[in-house]
């Protein structure tokens, strides 16, 4: 996972189309909002406070509740689930000036048309996630085929993760969706089967352990080629940090335990 970093004042050393600046220009405009997302940050609202993943360079960044505040009156759609009654806040001054020092990091933007909304990944509640393996009937016959692209799966997914930036591969699996997007349900008795299948190819290769990020690429490639697309969430938790990656589509999680993701808020859902 991308490493990780904290933001104290306003030395931060890093800090989530159109038609949704449109939007976000509407909701906020009694705000005054003045400044945006770019494009290739997302974030996550966690229990504990704000985290903010920057793609375009591979790391992560947790805001202090006064940082919090700071941008919420600033940025568009920035959530004030952390901004309490009687905190204290930063003057307004201080506010742009935190603003300003992540626009030079190229995590905002005041421009409302190449910029995006603040917003978390939206998602099921995670009370009530399912594991897709519940639904497996029973083991089925493993074949040629199955091998042959449970391991051009896993060669490709370790192929992105080595050679491209994150942001790269994110675009790849996105493009793919989007190909897919007609397909809006999914056949969960034929997920169940196969991803059975590579549950049991994957325990020759590597364990989930350690590899999230590998195990949910390989595992998105791996059922892509049967004409099922679910979506590769990342998730985080601010304190203590730590960021896991899984595969999920609506309520149902594939080859993972719903006990191990409902501690993440997803960050991203691609």
């Amino acid at each position: 996972m991308p490493p990780h970093t904290s933001a104290e004042g306003t030395s931060a050393r890093a800090v989530p189309g159109a038609l949704l600046s449109q939007y976000c220009i509407q909701r906020n405009m009694s705000k005054q909002s003045r400044y945006w997302l770019t494009q290739h940050v997302h974030i996550a609202a966690t229990p504990s406070g704000i985290v903010i993943l920057d793609l375009l360079h591979d790391r992560y960044l947790s805001l202090t509740d006064l940082q919090s505040s700071a941008l919420a009156s600033l940025v568009a759609g920035w959530p004030t689930t952390h901004v309490r009654i009687g905190m204290q806040t930063p003057s307004e001054d201080e506010a742009v000036r935190f603003a300003e020092v992540l626009v030079q990091r190229k995590l905002l933007t005041t421009d409302p048309v190449s910029g995006k909304c603040a917003g978390s990944a939206h998602i099921t509640d995670a009370s009530s996630l399912l594991a897709i393996g519940d639904h497996a009937a029973q083991h089925r016959r493993i074949g040629l085929l199955d091998i042959w692209r449970f391991l051009l799966a896993l060669v490709r997914a370790k192929a992105s993760l080595k050679l491209f930036p994150i942001s790269k591969v994110v675009a790849r699996v996105q493009r793919r969706r989007r190909r897919h997007a007609a397909q809006s349900s999914i056949d969960l008795a034929a997920a169940a089967e196969f991803v059975d299948k590579f549950r049991r190819l994957r325990a020759y290769c590597f364990t989930s352990n350690e590899h999230c990020l590998l195990h949910a690429l390989t595992l998105v490639d791996f059922l892509a080629q049967y004409g099922i697309f679910p979506r590769w969430m990342i998730g985080v938790t601010a304190i203590p940090f730590a960021a896991h990656s899984w595969v999920q589509e609506d309520r149902f999680v594939f080859d993972e335990s719903p006990e191990e993701v409902c501690f993440f808020t997803p960050i991203l859902a691609v």
